[in-house]
């Protein structure tokens, strides 16, 4: 197994364990979009599950491309889930851990640069052109990890947290 395919799994299974503790009923999906299914009184999500592993590639951001975005939003609908991504950044001292919704990553992870609030304005811009900046890029810099924590509560913000290795 390659090291991307086992830091994956290991970050769809972290993430799983996270929302099942949380109350929520977790389903391993894994279909070219989402990865895992969640369902909680009236919350559906479904997770498209992003990891990275710092520990020897210093990485500062994960990269959402076109073919991420519109089938996390797709395979979400689908299945009549609200769509998410989990990113998950780990070393051997600490992981990262921030979940959120795709209208959250529109509104407040993405630059207003290129006015695109929504998938559909996304949609609308990058699905017959397919320009240059149709992937977005999330942050994962020490600075903006250290931030994720300070997300909680916020709206479309499902978890975030850091853990000590």
């Amino acid at each position: 197994m390659r090291k991307s395919e086992i830091v994956g799994k290991f970050g769809e299974t972290f993430v799983a364990s996270l929302l099942y503790n949380l109350g929520y009923k977790v389903d391993m999906i894994d279909e070219n979009g989402i990865d895992l299914a969640c369902y909680k009184e009236n919350k559906k999500y479904g997770v498209s599950v992003k990891s990275r592993n710092i520990q020897f590639n210093t990485n500062n951001s994960i990269n959402l491309t076109f073919n991420d975005i519109v089938h996390t939003y797709n395979e979400s609908k689908l299945r009549d889930l609200e769509p998410a991504y989990a990113f998950v950044v780990a070393n051997l001292s600490r992981i990262d851990v921030l979940i959120v919704t795709q209208e959250y990553v529109f509104e407040n992870m993405f630059s207003s640069v290129d006015n695109v609030n929504n998938i559909n304005e996304y949609m609308d811009k990058y699905t017959s052109k397919k320009e240059k900046g149709s992937t977005k890029s999330v942050s994962t810099t020490l600075a903006s990890k250290n931030d994720w924590k300070s997300l909680l509560g916020k709206h479309g913000v499902i978890f975030a947290n850091c853990y000590q290795v």
